[in-house]
C-alpha cells in the first residue's frame, strides 16, 4: 500500500449522539467479553466478576467521550470533515486506543492494588495496541475503498442523467432572484438562471453568479438558514450542504469519493461539497431534476 493512499478522503461523522453511541457500543462489548471470557487472569482480582467488567468498561466508556466528543470541537481546524483523511482516521483511532488502555491499567492497578510499574503499562499498552492496530487499519481501509467505490459508481449513473437534461434547462429558467441582505441596501437581485451557489461564513454570505458571462462575488450580512427559507420556493436551489445552498441547475457533473458527492458546476472551479444526510436526496434531485 502506498503511503499517499493516508491522504484518501475519509468520512468522519461528526456528530455527538454518534460518537456516544459508538463509545456505549465499544464498552457493552469489553464488558460482555470480560464478563464471559475473563482474560488476563482477572479472575484473581478480588472483586465480584460483573463489577470489574463494569469497571473497565467504564475505563472505556469515558475516555472515548471525552476524546471523541469534548476534544473536536477544541479543535475544529483538524476535525474538518471536509479534510479528514484515511491517515487522520487510523491515527485518531490509535489514540483512542492507546488512552483507552492507560485508563484500563490505572483501573488494574486500581483493584489489584499494586503500585505504579512502567514495565506493567508498556505491556497493557503494547497489548492493546497489538490486538487493535490490524482490525483497525484493515477496517479504515476497507470503508474508504467500499464507500468511495460506491459514490464514484453512483455518480456515473448521476451524471448521465444530468447530460440528458442539460439542453433543456438552457434558458429554461428566466424568473428573479431576491436575496436578502440584513443590510437592505445590499439586497442583491438577479435573474435565477445567473445564480451558482452561496457560500456562508458565520453571518456573511459570499454570492456567486454570473454577470455578462463572468463570475462575480458580492457579501452579504445574513445567515445560510434565514436566505434558505427566503428562497424556498425556488425550484432547485437547494441546501446540500451547512455551508452551501447551491442552484442545482448549474451542476455540470457531480463526483464521489468516500465522504459522498461533489458538485461541479458550470462556470466556475468550486467544488460543491454534499452533506452527507442529503446523500440520498441530491441523487435523487439531480435524476429527475428536468
Amino acid at each position: 500500500m502506498s503511503f499517499l493512499y493516508l491522504n484518501n478522503a475519509c468520512a468522519l461523522n461528526g456528530s455527538i449522539r454518534f460518537r456516544v453511541l459508538q463509545a456505549l457500543g465499544f464498552s457493552l462489548f469489553v464488558f460482555f467479553f470480560l464478563f464471559f471470557f475473563r482474560p488476563f487472569g482477572i479472575e484473581a482480582m478480588q472483586a465480584e466478576m460483573w463489577l470489574i467488567a463494569l469497571g473497565f468498561a467504564l475505563a472505556t466508556f469515558i475516555p472515548m467521550v471525552v476524546i471523541n466528543v469534548l476534544i473536536p470541537p477544541l479543535f475544529k481546524p483538524y476535525f474538518n470533515e471536509e479534510k479528514w483523511t484515511v491517515g487522520k482516521e487510523i491515527f485518531w483511532t490509535l489514540v483512542n486506543v492507546s488512552v483507552i488502555g492507560l485508563c484500563n491499567y490505572l483501573f488494574f492497578s486500581y483493584v489489584s492494588g499494586l503500585n505504579f510499574s512502567l514495565s506493567r503499562i508498556l505491556w497493557f499498552q503494547g497489548s492493546t495496541m497489538a490486538v487493535g492496530v490490524f482490525p483497525i487499519t484493515i477496517l479504515t481501509l476497507w470503508r474508504e475503498s467500499r464507500d468511495r467505490k460506491k459514490f464514484s459508481e453512483e455518480a456515473v449513473l448521476i451524471n448521465k442523467a444530468i447530460d440528458e437534461t442539460h439542453d433543456e434547462l438552457i434558458g429554461k429558467e428566466l424568473s428573479t432572484l431576491t436575496i436578502p441582505s440584513q443590510n437592505t441596501s445590499e439586497t442583491l437581485s438577479l435573474k435565477k438562471d445567473d445564480f451558482l451557489f452561496i457560500q456562508s461564513s458565520d453571518n456573511y454570505l459570499d454570492v456567486f453568479y454570473l454577470k455578462n458571462e463572468q463570475v462575480k462575488k458580492q457579501v452579504l450580512r445574513n445567515t445560510l438558514k434565514a436566505v434558505s427559507e427566503n428562497l424556498s420556493a425556488h425550484e432547485n436551489l437547494f441546501r446540500c450542504h451547512k455551508s452551501y445552498l447551491v442552484n442545482l441547475d448549474k451542476v455540470k457533473h457531480i463526483s464521489g469519493n468516500a465522504q459522498g458527492y461533489k458538485l461541479h458546476l458550470h462556470n466556475t472551479e468550486e467544488v460543491i461539497s454534499v452533506s452527507r444526510q442529503h446523500n440520498e436526496t441530491i441523487k435523487s434531485l439531480l435524476a429527475v431534476r428536468h
